[in-house]
């Protein structure tokens, strides 16, 4: 047995190993690769899972038969781990989908043109130093920043829906925020993680339950099968609340359930979205596994406004457009941050 093909010897089970965003979906993993599996082996069963499972083939246009009739001859059964990689890579990476991973001990694949061709519009050390200054706080558990950036106007930013704790950090910092009249929301940056999370902190920002958004997960063998749509709605609680105006930060690294946390602010009464678009990247990725610790993630839902219009891959338009100035961020200034708060100013006096 060549030293290629025993390589591959012992990629046996592809389980599923979690969801990004939590369960839900009728799609299926597709069966286990043989004891014995080639390179086309593998790349007919990655293929394959795409093929029934991946939610964004027909709103992309993308033609996936075409995919695999370009890269599969790039492969042989005797091609080495490394070029296993780079097919897959260059195959997935043409989805343009930032939820799509292939993560080995050869190396990472994961596409980043939906933040890195654009400003990244943040500066964080900007918002402490000339904002915050001595008011900056972190909140217990989320990490949050906090603080004045006026005499009664709060600010927060919500770094990431990662871990745990978002919804007692909120009403610990609305506690230590007591007597503002309007707040800044800064989700700039933030990644996303778990959409609870992000329910948790929007919880504390409504007076009523509200839809914010739809999904539909893929489920069948055509590429356009799909589960009935699945409602999200706003829904108050929490030991703090605050419903005056505010306004929320965003740029293009805005993605994920982040992206979800601004859809529920954007039917808040009082809410409105100042920076650059969102990333545009929705999807409740799931992750596969081979024994060989190669794993790769698929996309499975698609993510609606509650109009039913999508926003993958072209993100969430703010009610204001605005950029960070070259001449406001060499002064540690932060255009967007200015503009939000003159906005709120503007809506809280008498």
């Amino acid at each position: 047995m060549s030293s290629a093909r025993t390589w591959f010897v012992g990629v046996l089970v592809m389980l599923v190993i979690m969801s990004a965003c939590g369960g839900g979906g009728g799609g299926t993993a597709p069966p286990a690769p043989p004891p014995t599996a080639t390179a086309l082996e593998l790349f007919d069963s990655l293929w394959e899972d795409f093929d029934r499972n991946y939610s964004f083939f027909v709103l992309k246009g993308i033609d996936w038969d075409d995919s695999r009739a370009r890269f599969r001859p790039q492969l042989s059964t005797a091609s080495t781990e490394s070029e296993l990689f780079a097919v897959l890579s260059s195959m997935l990476l043409e989805l343009e989908d930032p939820h799509v991973r292939l993560e080995t001990p050869i190396g990472d694949a994961r596409y980043t043109g939906w933040f890195d061709q654009y400003p990244t519009n943040f500066d964080e050390s900007a918002v402490t130093v000339s904002y915050l200054v001595q008011s900056a706080m972190m909140s217990p558990q989320a990490s949050m920043l906090f603080g004045f950036v006026d005499a009664d106007i709060g600010y927060v930013r919500v770094h990431s829906l990662g871990g745990s704790g978002h919804g007692s950090d909120i009403d610990f910092i609305l506690g230590q925020l007591s007597g503002i009249r309007g707040l800044v929301v800064d989700l700039r940056g933030n990644g996303g993680g778990n959409d609870g999370n992000g329910e948790a902190i929007a919880a504390r920002f409504t007076d009523a339950a509200r839809l914010y958004r739809r999904v539909r997960f893929r489920n069948g063998p055509n590429h356009g099968d799909f589960d009935p749509f699945i409602d999200s709605f706003n829904a108050s609680g929490g030991a703090e609340s605050f419903v005056g105006p505010n306004s929320v930060l965003t740029n293009r690294g805005v993605i994920s359930s982040a992206q979800s946390l601004g859809l529920a602010f954007a039917v808040i009464p009082g809410a409105a979205t100042f920076g650059d678009f969102t990333g545009g990247g929705s999807a409740n990725p799931e992750l596969r596994q081979w024994a060989n610790g190669w794993t790769y993630t698929v996309s499975r839902w698609i993510e609606y406004r509650p109009d039913g219009t999508t926003f993958e891959g072209v993100g969430l338009e703010p009610d204001v457009r605005v950029d960070i100035s070259a001449t406001d961020a060499a002064a540690l200034r932060d255009t967007i941050l200015d503009t939000a708060i003159s906005d709120l100013r503007n809506r809280i006096s008498p």
